[in-house]
Order: C-alpha cells, then structure tokens, then sequence
C-alpha cells in the first residue's frame, strides 16, 4: 500500500479568481450592450417599414379610388401632426377639383398616425402645401403663414393621372443611414417606394 502525502501532491486549482469574473461579466455587459442597440434597429426599422408600405397603399387606394369611381381621389400628409387621410373630391366641378384636400371632402379613411419612430426627413410636392380654411369675408392669409402649414395632398384623376408630384423621404429615429422614399409622378400616376 502507498501513501501519497498531500503536501507533496501539485495544488488542485479550485474555482476562479475574481479579476476573471469581472472579465467575464465585462464582455457579457458588452455584448448585450451591441445587442441592445441592433435589436433596437430591428424594431425601429421593422415598425417603420410597415408604416410606409402602408402610407403606400394608401396612396395606391386612393389611386384605385379614382379610377374605380371615377372621382378625384387623393390623401392629404399632414406633417406636423404626422398623420394622413384618404378622400374623394365631393363634387367633380372644376371649381372643386383643384388637386387639394378642401373642407367638404368626403373622407374614406380616417386620419390615420404615423409611427413615433418614423422620421419625415422632408417632403414635397409641385403644389403648394394646402391652406388652411379661412370664414367668409375675413382678411387674406400673410404668404408667411401659408407656407407654414406642411399639409401635403396628392389627388388622382379618373383616368389614374396624379394632379402633381410627391416626394416624401422618411427615415428611422436614431439611424440615419435606414432612409426610404417614396415618389408619386405625375401625370402617369405612378408610384415608387424605395427602400
């Protein structure tokens, strides 16, 4: 029978040290970190993308709208409050078919918001933004204050033409470099979302 002495026997390490603990947890905190911040990406980018091709069929609907009813058919951007509608003209007269949102309109669908992360980066169009309605017999609008209210229409004729142009270019909140854009040309009609 041998007997081994255990003083004699090579120390067994047992366990870690604490300077390798706070390695480890430096590198997890690290890589969630990164993590974090792409799953975050994702989800903007994800949510953002829905609403634009929504805002896109929208603008087609409002397309197929007027072909189908054979009425102008358009929605109105409105920026600042970061929302859009869809509408048809409700009358055909020329005086009301001005290719712009106008009281009266009827409404086919309801304002409609836009996503909190959803950047608008700039949007615009070859007709002015719409004025806002004025009561009868009051003075005219300073031109200072017409350009401030960033309501953009985009209205199709019967024939499926567009009244003008829409270029909206939308982005991400806190990724720049995720931009989309999305072009109405007239007098074709026809729509672009690229992303």
């Amino acid at each position: 029978m041998v007997f081994h002495d255990p003083r004699s026997a090579p120390a067994i390490r047992q366990g870690y040290t604490l300077l390798e603990m706070m390695v480890v947890v430096a590198l997890v905190g690290i890589l969630t970190g990164l993590v974090a911040i792409s799953w975050k990406r994702i989800t903007y980018k994800i949510k953002v993308l829905g609403a634009v091709e929504e805002l896109r069929n929208a603008v087609q609907l409002a397309r197929s709208d007027a072909v189908t009813k054979r009425r102008n058919s358009g929605l109105l951007l409105d920026v600042p409050a970061r929302r859009y509608l869809r509408f048809i003209d409700s009358s055909n007269a020329p005086v009301s078919s001005n290719g712009r949102f106008d009281s009266g309109e009827v409404v086919t669908q309801d304002w409609t918001d836009l996503p909190a992360q959803m950047l608008l980066l700039s949007v615009s169009s070859s007709l002015s933004p719409v004025l806002a309605p004025r009561p009868c017999g009051s003075p005219a609008v300073p031109a200072t204050r017409t350009t401030q209210s960033a309501q953009y229409s985009i209205v199709f004729r019967p024939d499926g033409s567009a009244w003008a142009t829409l270029d909206a270019r939308l982005g991400v909140e806190s990724f720049p470099q995720d931009t989309f854009r999305l072009n109405v040309f007239p007098p074709t009609g026809l729509i672009q979302l690229e992303k």
